[in-house]
């Protein structure tokens, strides 16, 4: 054969339609008379090794995979293509580490997550400790957060799978990548499930449990037929299942399995999973699940508990997320049905290792599988998968290059060269093993100690494997790498190191002097973020300070502007994104806008918000009808006309805003002509670094209005608190004691601005309250302290926190201790409030703020102690405009039962409460554990003395914050009564403790408060130590003030002696 043609296919390659390198893998598409080759690869330097036949052998290009070049010839269509979601079980410290450090799409997926929560997510990835990621509360948003960072990355280089699916957990992720639910929804979900199972294991008592069993269908089959309480969890493969049952049950079981030398294991948990013990979790879910927004799947998806399709509607989509819990994972079946269905043959896991990858090849060993994460090789095994993807024609041309072209205007590619910038920038902190002048030291000597070159050493290389460095050899080195650098490491901490980055993270960060104690911040720890602050320049003479800003105060208890939907809104400007920004906080008040020059991204805001937007060619000046906020943008002339042509005399807002510094000395001059011509106008000059995706631009917006300033001001972006040309604030609301007297702003908070935290704080005693003296009184007199009060103080935070907006219900209320209070003390009491994104809930825009109470500690003589114990924490539901709700039961709304109603009165005595307590007033017990009752009104208006401070209802005349829902907590209050009277006349099958443990939703209606309240309670839910009840609280014309779903009381540890009581006696 001539030089010519033995060199065929490299002439090919240079004919090649094109050719791309990105993120270390080199893609290429060689056109070739007989057809088209695709070519993946991540070696190199790679065309020397092709092969120089035009028909390779399958031996050849298989050899060439162990270089790592991926060579097929392009098919079309590609193979079908299934990818699957793991769920719990396979973890390990720092994974996605290396994904966010060198993909882009991957970072930037993991911080649209990270925006979702309060506490420090990306955190997860500095955690050493394996034990403390396995825990189910941080476990499951790990997974979900790898998982969806993996999909972000394979979508943006032009994946397109043709089904979806996911074993246990990983379900609710691949709903996620199915478009089911947004990534922020998924997210909800996700935390919300992690801490409510979370609290499950926390309670458990450990009956039952999960048992893997290596074995086929037949062993499986007589093991049930020997012990009928054994369930099948798990169909993983045909010779492997997991069983659940009792636990002393799957104790004979193992016996009887290791007698047969059958491996069975028994596993480490606290709960069984996919068991028909789980269906307590059922009704919770599917009222969460059911005020989520969620959508037909985009791509075809496949229940592991059915294998077969999920459906379209949401009730449908919500059962079948229930049936998850309490049902079998028939694996097995899925993957068949993949295969002989649905016509799939490549299979990509995402995940943290390639568990489900083995089981398909255990069920189809014909079926080709793609894993996309492996401990200590995380960063080059995705670059493997992505060329092997494009090689047999997963991925697109068209997204590749756009993937390069980001990459290019963003910088990215030349910060992360070939992913040699292994130790990165995480969460804000830049990694001590990235820079500090001790780690080229250390990689030179762990280069001569493997024979390798310093330069080709990065910090996934696995020690042992990668560098074959033998355990024998280790200390020594250690021991040359300590006087070396000149530190020294503790023996523990080894036993953590498994790649070089960790080595280099151990020689570098978390030193201590010595005498100190070295600390490690809990999981869950708080996040920074930056802040928005509204400023005014200070007059600064040379040689003085250096602050040229000082940030102005607010208080969030004024409304010189009612949020309201007959609100009328004109917007004219050009900076579409940043209008946008603006008009997301008042579009949730549902008003009418008009947008006098197109402003689509505007639009789309102001649509998804819930308001209405026309278009307009006219001037504002010659608009018909009031205008009651004039938002402008610009500096130019006309945008002056406009202003000098409003009619200010009719209460209109006038809010100019600009971002673009070079034209401050034009919005002063703008302002300054406004303020000649008498008219009252806000100017704003916003933060050319302010990030216009976050809702504080909206959030000032609404404040502003609000506050009904005029001025010029200046919303600076605030990274921290440090910098020293900006006065800071340690706390920017002012105390407004008439409007709020229960809760008011922190004035010093222990917490940092960059926390999204905000602040508050209360006092409860009986001085203050005295209705509390009608409690029933412990030994001292002590009283515990109503779950009401505690709730109302935290509708209030969330309130002052979000003064724009109004609380519509609370979810997720998580009963720690109500705490107590004697006569003559006083309880302080702290509440922090963090405000979420916006999302939808119950299809209405709402922003979900999480709220905890911690109460000082007080010591047995009486004096504060420094100590803050959590008490209370709840989701106050905070959405733009108020709304009726429909009562839970319209049947029993206004009841009128034959039967006769039992006799208040002395059960009232037993329980010690005083008539001002006594809000039953008449109750009536009936059939299918349901009790309906009146309430006192007088009781109940005397009662909103602790929330009103006065006798009336609705104390104020003029727009208050907290005057609507007032009967509310009291209704809450009443409900609890019922509860405990029930437990003591239709007692549950267990003792229960008194006070709730949880209160899944309580919804705030906008029903007129009438002296005769009526009040509906049923027992849903009697079993597996929990007791759950549903109530509404209804006035005469059937309108609810107050619904609830779920209230759940936990059954006693151990029923007290000698008390046979349903519920155990107040303290």
């Amino acid at each position: 054969m001539s030089h010519t043609d033995k060199n065929k296919l490299a002439e090919g390659a240079e004919k090649a339609s094109w050719k791309l390198a990105l993120d270390g893998v080199c893609y290429e598409h060689i056109c070739q008379p007989e057809g088209s080759w695709l070519l993946g690869s991540v070696l190199p330097g790679y065309g020397q090794f092709l092969p120089l036949d035009h028909h390779p052998s399958p031996e050849e290009l298989a050899s060439l995979g162990t270089r790592g070049i991926w060579l097929a010839r392009e098919s079309s269509p590609a193979p079908k293509l299934a990818v699957m979601c793991c769920g719990q079980g396979s973890v390990w410290p720092g994974m996605g580490r290396e994904l966010y450090d060198n993909f882009p799409e991957a970072r930037a997926a993991m911080d649209r997550l990270a925006a979702c929560s309060s506490w420090d997510v990306l955190g997860l990835m500095d955690e050493r400790d394996v034990e403390t990621i396995g825990l189910t509360r941080w476990q499951q948003p790990y997974l979900f957060m790898l998982e969806y960072a993996q999909w972000s990355l394979y979508l943006a280089r032009g994946l397109k799978p043709d089904f979806i699916c996911g074993h246990s957990l990983g379900e609710l992720i691949a709903l996620c990548l199915a478009g089911v639910y947004e990534p922020e929804v998924g997210w909800y979900i996700m935390e919300t499930r992690s801490r409510h199972m979370a609290d499950l294991e926390e309670k458990s008592r450990r009956e039952t449990g999960m048992m893997g069993v290596y074995a086929g269908m037949d062993v499986i089959r007589e093991l049930q037929g020997m012990w009928p309480d054994l369930y099948v969890s798990n169909y993983n493969t045909p010779e492997q299942s997991i069983l659940s049952g009792p636990r002393d049950i799957l104790a004979e079981a193992r016996r009887w399995l290791r007698k047969k030398r059958i491996p069975a294991v028994i596993l480490n948990i606290t709960l069984a999973f996919h068991h028909p013990s789980m269906r307590v979790l059922r009704d919770l879910d599917y009222r969460r699940l059911m005020s989520l927004d969620m959508h037909a799947p985009k791509t075809p998806m496949l229940s592991c508990v059915t294998a077969g399709l999920y459906p379209d509607v949401q009730s449908e989509i919500c059962r079948y997320i229930m049936d998850l819990d309490e049902n079998s994972v028939r694996w097995v079946q899925c993957v068949e049905a993949l295969w002989d269905r649905h016509g799939m043959r490549h299979f990509l896991e995402m995940g943290p290792a390639d568990t489900l990858c083995g089981m398909v090849e255990k069920i189809r060993p014909e079926a080709l599988c793609l894993s996309s994460s492996l401990r200590g090789h995380e960063r080059d095994l995705v670059r493997k998968t992505l060329a092997r993807l494009y090689s047999l024609g997963h991925l697109q041309k068209k997204s590749l290059f756009l993937a390069k072209s980001l990459q290019e205007k963003s910088g990215f590619e030349a910060r992360i060269r070939d992913g040699h910038a292994d130790v990165g920038d995480i969460a804000g902190r830049k990694d001590a093993a990235a820079g500090r002048c001790g780690i080229p030291k250390l990689r030179e000597l762990l280069a001569k100690a493997c024979g390798k070159k310093a330069e080709d050493l990065h910090g996934s290389m696995d020690l042992r494997f990668d560098l074959a460095l033998r355990s024998s050899f280790f200390p020594g080195l250690i021991e040359e790498a300590q006087k070396l650098l000149g530190r020294e490491v503790a023996f523990e901490d080894l036993l953590q190191v498994s790649t070089i980055a960790d080595l280099e993270r151990l020689f570098s960060g978390d030193l201590v002097e010595e005498g100190e104690e070295k600390t490690k911040e809990p999981m869950g720890r708080s996040v920074h973020r930056p802040f928005l602050a509204c400023c005014v320049r200070k007059d600064v003479q040379e040689g003085e300070s250096t602050e040229r800003f000082r940030e102005l105060p607010s208080n969030p208890c004024q409304r010189k502007i009612l949020p309201s939907p007959s609100l009328e809104v004109v917007v004219v400007g050009q900076d579409d994104c940043l209008l946008a920004s603006m008009v997301g906080s008042i579009a949730s008040w549902k008003c009418s806008f008009t947008l006098c020059q197109g402003l689509p991204e505007t639009r789309a805001v102001i649509a998804g918000m819930g308001g209405q937007a026309r278009e307009t060619t006219d001037s504002p000046s010659l608009l018909s009808g009031k205008t009651d906020i004039l938002l402008l943008q610009g500096t130019g002339e006309d945008i002056f006309s406009i202003i000098r042509d409003s009619d200010c005399a009719d209460g209109t807002r006038i809010i100019l805003v600009e971002q673009n510094p070079t034209k401050e000395g034009e919005l002063k001059d703008l302002w300054h002509s406004a303020q000649d011509s008498g008219c009252s106008l806000n100017a704003v000059m916003l933060d050319a670094t302010a990030d216009l995706d976050s809702p504080l631009v909206g959030d000032m917006l609404a404040a502003t209005l609000l506050q009904g300033r005029a001025g010029l001001y200046y919303w600076k972006w605030m990274e921290s608190e440090d910098d020293d040309t900006v006065c800071i604030l340690p706390q920017p609301l002012l105390d407004d004691a008439d409007n709020s007297p229960r809760v008011c702003p922190e004035s010093r908070p222990l917490k940092s601005r960059t926390t999204p935290f905000s602040v508050f704080s209360t006092q409860i005693s009986q001085d203050i309250f005295p209705a509390l003296s009608a409690l029933p009184q412990a030994d001292g007199k002590a009283v515990t302290i109503p779950l009401g009060l505690h709730l109302e103080a935290q509708r209030e935070a969330a309130i002052l926190a979000s003064p724009w907006l109004f609380a519509s219900g609370m979810t997720d209320i998580r009963v720690h201790d109500l705490g107590s209070v004697q006569p003559g003390l006083v309880r302080e009491a702290r509440l922090e409030v963090d405000t979420g994104l916006w999302m939808n809930h119950d299809r209405v825009p709402s922003r979900m703020s999480h709220v905890m109470t911690s109460l000082r500690g007080i010591s047995s003589s009486g004096r504060r102690t420094p100590q803050y114990e959590t008490v209370v924490e709840s989701t106050v539901i905070m959405t733009g405009s108020q709304m009726q709700i429909p009562p839970l039961w319209k049947e029993y709304a206004c009841p009128a039962p034959s039967s006769r109603a039992v006799d208040t009165s002395d059960w009232y005595d037993t329980r010690g409460y005083a008539n001002s307590f006594r809000l039953l007033e008449k109750v009536w017990l009936l059939d299918d554990h349901l009790l309906l009752a009146t309430l006192a009104p007088d009781a109940i208006l005397a009662l909103s003395g602790i929330w009103a401070y006065d006798n009336s209802l609705f104390p104020r005349g003029r727009p208050s914050l907290f005057e609507a829902n007032t009967a509310c907590m009291p209704g809450l209050e009443a409900v609890l009564q019922a509860v405990t009277l029930h437990f003591d006349m239709d007692r549950p099958s267990v003792p229960c403790a008194l006070n709730p443990s949880l209160m899944g939703f309580v919804r705030f209606g906008t029903a007129a408060y009438e002296p005769s309240l009526n009040l509906a309670l049923r027992r849903c839910w009697d079993r597996d130590q929990v007791v759950r009840y549903d109530a509404q609280v209804t006035n005469a014309a059937g309108q609810c003030l107050v619904s609830i779903n779920h209230l759940e009381y936990n059954a006693l540890a151990d029923e007290p002696e000698g008390v046979d009581e349903g519920c155990q006696q107040r303290p």
